[in-house]
C-alpha cells in the first residue's frame, strides 16, 4: 500500500520517462484516497510535484526542451506586451482629476477624420481594381487602423496641442500594483494612456483604436468570414482579445469599455457599404458607394453617432485579474475620495443604465458592466 510519498525514477529514454511519470503519478496517491485519481486538478498538481522532485532523473533532452519552451513563451509574451501597446496602447485611468473639465476635441477630430476619409477613398480607387471591397477596406485601415503611426494615432498620442489627462502612476488608481497583478501597469506612464474629451464624453484614446482596429476584426468575424452574418462570432473574438494580449493577460484588466468600443467599430465597418442589417437596427450608412467603376464617398462617419458613455471606464466598470488588484484600486479610489472631497467609485453613476439597456438590448451584458468592479471568474482560453 502506498503511503503517499513520491516514488523515485531512474534515468531512461524520453519516451520511457514519460510513461514512468504517468505510472509514478498514480502510484503516488495513497490507496485510501482513490477519488484523487479522478480529480484533474489533483493529478496535474501531483505530476508537477513529481517532475520537480525528480527532474535530475528525467532525460536531459526533456529537461532542455521544457526549459527552452518556457523561455521562448516568456520572450514572446514580453514582446507581444510591448507590441500590443503600440495601438494607442494603454489602460485608462478615468477617475484621477475627473472634476477637471477638459477642452472638447470633437470638431478637430471630425475634421481630421474627413481629411483622412477622403484620402482613403482616393487610395482605394488608385489601387486599380474596379470597386474592390478589399482595396477599400485596406485603404481605410491604412489611414485609421489603430496604430500610433497613422495620422490620427500620432495626433491623439503625441500632440501637445490637444487637452488631455494622463496621471503619473503613483497618483493614479493603479498605484501600488505589482507585476504579479499586472505585467505592464507597474511600468508607469508607458502603460497609462491619455484621456480626452470628445463631445459629451471623457474617453481614453485607446477607444478610438479599438473602434477602428478591433472593430474591423469584429466585422470580419461577424460578416466577412461566416456564410451568414453571425454577431456572436464577433463577441467570442472580443472575449478572447480582452482575455489575451490586448487586456487581461498583459494588464490584468478585462475592460468592458473596450468591448463596447469594439462593438461600435463593428457597426461602423458594417455601415461602410451597408450590405448587412445593423445589429441594433440603426442604419447609419452607406458611407461609400460604387459609381461608374469608382468608389464615391457619400458622407464621412460622425463620431457622435457611435460614441456613448459605455466607452468610459468610470461608468462601464472593468473586471480584474486578481482580487488583490481590485482591492488596491478600490483603496486608491477611497483615498482619492477623501483627498478631493468627491465620492469616487465604479460606476460613478447609474443614471445611464436604462438608456444603455434600451440601446444594446440582448448585447447589454456582453458590453456593459454597471454592477461595479468585479474579479474575472471565467475567461475563454482559445481563439475562435
Amino acid at each position: 500500500m502506498n503511503d503517499g510519498t513520491l516514488p523515485r525514477l531512474t534515468p531512461q529514454s524520453p519516451r520511457q520517462v514519460e510513461d514512468e511519470l504517468d505510472d509514478a503519478l498514480r502510484s503516488s496517491f495513497p490507496a485510501s484516497d482513490p477519488p484523487a485519481l479522478t480529480n484533474p486538478a489533483s493529478l496535474l498538481s501531483r505530476r508537477k510535484e513529481i517532475e520537480v522532485v525528480h527532474e535530475q532523473s528525467v532525460h536531459p533532452l526533456i529537461v532542455t526542451k521544457r526549459r527552452w519552451i518556457t523561455w521562448i513563451l516568456g520572450a514572446l509574451l514580453v514582446a507581444a506586451t510591448f507590441l500590443s501597446y503600440r495601438a494607442y496602447g494603454s489602460e485608462i485611468d478615468n477617475f484621477s482629476d475627473r472634476h477637471v473639465r477638459l477642452g472638447d476635441i470633437e470638431s478637430d477630430l471630425q475634421a481630421l477624420t474627413r481629411r483622412e476619409w477622403a484620402a482613403a477613398i482616393q487610395a482605394a480607387n488608385a489601387a486599380g481594381r474596379v470597386c474592390s471591397r478589399d482595396a477599400l477596406y485596406a485603404a481605410l485601415r491604412q489611414r485609421f487602423g489603430g496604430r500610433n503611426q497613422t495620422p490620427a494615432g500620432r495626433w491623439l498620442t503625441r500632440s501637445r496641442d490637444i487637452p488631455y489627462r494622463q496621471p503619473d502612476l503613483k497618483d493614479s488608481v493603479y498605484a501600488g500594483l505589482n507585476v504579479g497583478e499586472s505585467r505592464v501597469l507597474p511600468l508607469g506612464k508607458i502603460a497609462l494612456g491619455r484621456v480626452v474629451r470628445v463631445g459629451a464624453y471623457d474617453i481614453g484614446v485607446d477607444k478610438l483604436a479599438h473602434f477602428w482596429s478591433a472593430g474591423y476584426q469584429y466585422f470580419a468575424h461577424a460578416y466577412l468570414r461566416p456564410r451568414q452574418p453571425d454577431v456572436s462570432k464577433a463577441l467570442e473574438l472580443g472575449r478572447w482579445m480582452e482575455a489575451g494580449l490586448f487586456g487581461y493577460t498583459v494588464t490584468g484588466v478585462y475592460s468592458y469599455a473596450d468591448l463596447s468600443a469594439n462593438f461600435a467599430g463593428m457597426r461602423f465597418w458594417n455601415h461602410v457599404l451597408s450590405e448587412h442589417e445593423d445589429p441594433l437596427g440603426e442604419e447609419l450608412g452607406p458611407y461609400v458607394a460604387c459609381r461608374d467603376g469608382h468608389w464615391v464617398s457619400l458622407k464621412a462617419p460622425v463620431w457622435s453617432d457611435y460614441m456613448d458613455i459605455s466607452w468610459d471606464e468610470a461608468v462601464n466598470c472593468s473586471a480584474f485579474h486578481l482580487s488583490t488588484m481590485r482591492e488596491k484600486i478600490e483603496r486608491n479610489l477611497a483615498a482619492m475620495s477623501r483627498k478631493s472631497g468627491r465620492k469616487l467609485g465604479c460606476p460613478l453613476t447609474h443614471e445611464h443604465d436604462p438608456e444603455l439597456r434600451r440601446k444594446y438590448g440582448p448585447y447589454f451584458d456582453e458590453l456593459v458592466n454597471t454592477r461595479g468592479f468585479t474579479d474575472v471568474v471565467h475567461l475563454p482560453s482559445l481563439r475562435p
